[in-house]
């Protein structure tokens, strides 16, 4: 990528919304500034996402794993220590003198290997070509065009599914306010039905609560008829509300599941202090409850799917302890 300065992180597309706000802005365009993900973090993203900054599917980055600024970031937090308690003067001449030092007599001194690992690297790649050749032969693909018209595809259709058909949204609406109706008139004939005893004795409640048991009774008879709540199975309206309510669910557990992983890391890290260790620990217990109440949530959407999916318990989802085990859902 001639010109072009590709810099990984893994929360490159937030911050690039950072940058175009700050004033280095008109320097990272000077430079040609190209946000991406490194290939070991896209399992934090959204698709739409991965297909903008992963360096995977950035032409020119080949198959680094852009973990340099995490390793980076990593060596530096060990100032943190050092300068909490230091002035504004000696804190930034302490930054200024690691970083010096990081830069002269560690990363220059690695710059041969990293230079004889990716020459390496390209080699490989070059005698692997003729079996790539023969797979795309196989395959039907001529030329590596296809690719690239395959992501601009998914990109599209990513971009379609972030706005929801307005006919869609008002049969989703329409349900539910018809199912709420129906459970309303439910509710109206059984304390019609409980309150009749009471009101026989008086001529016109009597009248009035034997009109409103008929009323129930016609909506509800009209109803069974018409087979619109009994048979809501065959609506499209119902599948798409249950989806809907599924993956919210499966969303919430995920993002819950992922952060407690997250927070257990941190607790093994050296250097945690014991006020944000206890912390952690204080915030993990509290979220324990979330997760059972997330665990329950989305075992009755599972219920409510055609078919059904598998349930997830409490002790299937609480033994995940790393991000490469997390495949249940």
């Amino acid at each position: 990528m001639y010109g072009v300065h590709p810099y990984s992180y893994d929360v490159h597309c937030k911050l690039l919304k950072t940058v175009k706000c700050s004033p280095l802005r008109s320097l990272a365009k000077w430079c040609r500034y190209l946000p991406v993900i490194g290939t070991m973090h896209s399992y934090t993203h959204e698709q739409k996402a991965q297909l903008l900054f992963l360096m995977l599917y950035i032409v020119g980055t080949r198959i680094e794993d852009g973990e340099a600024c995490e390793c980076y970031f990593a060596v530096t937090n060990a100032l943190a220590g050092i300068t909490c308690h230091q002035s504004i003067f000696h804190c930034c001449q302490a930054i200024a003198e690691f970083v010096y030092h990081h830069n002269n007599f560690k990363t220059y001194a690695n710059s041969s290997l990293f230079i004889y690992n990716n020459d390496k690297q390209v080699l490989g790649i070059l005698q692997g070509r003729h079996a790539v050749a023969k797979g795309m032969k196989e395959a039907g693909i001529v030329t590596s065009d296809t690719f690239y018209g395959w992501l601009t595809e998914e990109g599209e259709h990513l971009c379609s599914l972030q706005k929801v058909l307005d006919r869609e949204t008002l049969e989703m609406e329409y349900f539910q306010k018809l199912e709420g109706l129906y459970t309303c008139v439910s509710h109206l004939k059984e304390a019609t039905i409980k309150a009749l005893p009471w009101k026989r004795g008086v001529g016109m409640r009597s009248r009035m609560s034997v009109s409103l048991l008929l009323t129930a009774r016609c909506w509800s008879g009209s109803w069974r008829s018409m087979s619109i709540v009994e048979r809501a199975q065959k609506w499209c309206a119902t599948k798409k509300v249950r989806e809907a309510a599924y993956c919210k669910a499966l969303d919430k557990l995920e993002r819950l599941l992922v952060s407690r992983i997250f927070e257990m890391t941190r607790l093994n890290v050296a250097g945690t202090g014991y006020k944000m260790w206890k912390h952690i620990i204080n915030a993990l217990k509290l979220r324990l409850k979330t997760i059972q109440s997330a665990i329950t949530a989305y075992n009755e959407a599972v219920i409510a799917l055609s078919p059904p999916c598998c349930h997830v318990s409490w002790e299937y989802a609480i033994e995940y302890s790393y991000l490469m085990e997390f495949n249940i859902l």
